[in-house]
């Protein structure tokens, strides 16, 4: 998701009004992106088994998926915007309009049951105010690589944040989104030109909010997950299907490359 001139404040915190009706009363919701009906199906079971409930949103082009756990909420986050594509940072910059944290990871990702309960407890026990990102370490790219001199994003491999961090890092004009300079309550000329130097991709604007606003963070490494991340930046052997641009259709790549049921199998996860 990036910023773009047509999207409204009023009109996206409308929409969230519906999200926040879909989750009252739910403490623990962690959000499952399903770009392939299968993978979202494998990663809701992950997050019940874990303790948590899964909150499943989905890609416009995969369509809302049938197939879902007994306890799973199933929310259409793009009812009220009609975008063609949709990304699960959408939600994200919201939390604080709807829950009281949220949890989440990429759609491409399996983890072990022990990884799971120790990721569920970290995240319950993140006091309000604070969130929990992936830091980011493995890339292919030698461009980019030069950049991890320095960190120049979190990772939203998984991650959670909560209420309190979320409204702050709205009041400041940060974001999950690409192109966060952009964010509309970016407090002046003399910022957006010093944020504009700053590397625009998802999870920079978080890094910045950590950086420039002392925001607290609890860096989750890695290689603690890597294994399970089933991605064209983490493993050698993908084969890339879909385009390698905002048009990615990661749903195509994952069917293209895996049986989720097997990799879930491998990993000790009970997916029947």
């Amino acid at each position: 998701m990036q910023f773009d001139t047509h999207l409204h404040w009023e009109t996206l915190l409308k929409a969230a009004d519906d999200w926040k009706a879909a989750l009252d009363g739910v403490e623990f919701p962690w959000l499952v992106w399903s770009v392939d009906e299968d993978w979202a199906y494998v990663q809701q079971k992950m997050v019940s088994d874990a303790g948590w409930t899964p909150v499943v949103g989905f890609d416009p082009r995969a369509g809302a998926p049938k197939k879902l756990t007994p306890d799973a909420i199933l929310i259409d986050f793009n009812k009220h915007l009609q975008l063609p594509i949709v990304y699960m940072h959408l939600p994200i910059d919201f939390i604080f309009h709807f829950a009281p944290r949220m949890a989440f990871f990429h759609s491409d990702l399996i983890i072990r049951p022990d990884k799971m309960r120790w990721l569920s407890e970290l995240f319950k026990d993140l006091p309000d105010g604070e969130i929990a990102m992936t830091n980011l370490t493995k890339i292919k790219n030698p461009f980019l690589q030069k950049l991890l001199v320095r960190p120049f994003k979190l990772f939203e491999l998984a991650g959670c944040i909560t209420r309190g961090a979320s409204q702050d890092i709205f009041d400041k004009g940060c974001s999950m989104w690409q192109g966060w300079a952009f964010h509309p309550n970016c407090p002046d000329e003399a910022e957006f030109n010093k944020r504009l130097k700053k590397h625009w991709d998802h999870g920079a604007g978080l890094l910045y909010w950590q950086k420039r606003y002392g925001g607290k963070v609890t860096i989750i490494q890695e290689h603690f997950l890597d294994e399970g991340h089933f991605s064209r930046t983490s493993k050698d052997n993908f084969k890339v299907i879909s385009d390698n641009n905002e048009n990615r259709n990661t749903g195509l790549d994952l069917r293209s490359n895996y049986n989720v049921y097997e990799l879930a199998q491998a990993f000790g996860i009970k997916s029947d």
